[in-house]
């Protein structure tokens, strides 16, 4: 999995309501989808907040807010990866990339200090995720 499969432009149009001619450049997981549509139609989500791992980015698309997730994720065909906008950890392959020079990928230098900790923060996250999803299976 690459960064052209989890690196993709996403387009809002709603007039009157979110400024035009804008380039956001913030992490949006697709999770994100279902909560933002649902603000963005003024639709009151009903279900229990721990079912739904989407994070609204309705404030960010009204201009109120530049920051939304600190990382996002992505599978395919049984394989997993979390991005942070600059490290790439894929899980199955136990593999971290450099991503700081995109479209430029490479594999990460686990020799340097600050690849070792984007390698242990970002595979905890995941191993918390992967746990937290079996769990509600």
């Amino acid at each position: 999995m690459t960064d052209a499969g989890a690196h993709v432009p996403l387009i809002f149009y709603q007039p009157k309501k979110i400024a035009g001619g804008r380039k956001i450049n913030q992490l949006i997981d697709f999770a994100d989808l279902y909560p933002t549509i649902c603000d963005l139609a003024d639709v009151k989500i009903e279900t229990n907040q721990d079912m739904i791992d989407g994070i609204s980015f309705h404030n960010i698309l009204m201009g109120e807010e530049t920051t939304s997730r600190e990382w996002i994720t992505a599978g395919y065909r049984g394989k997993y990866m979390i991005f942070d906008g600059a490290w790439r950890w894929h899980h199955n392959d136990k593999k971290l990339i450099d991503c700081r020079n995109l479209p430029q990928e490479t594999e990460a230098d686990m020799k340097a200090e600050e690849a070792q900790k984007a390698k242990a923060r970002l595979s905890k996250i995941m191993q918390e995720l992967l746990k937290k999803n079996s769990e509600s299976i």
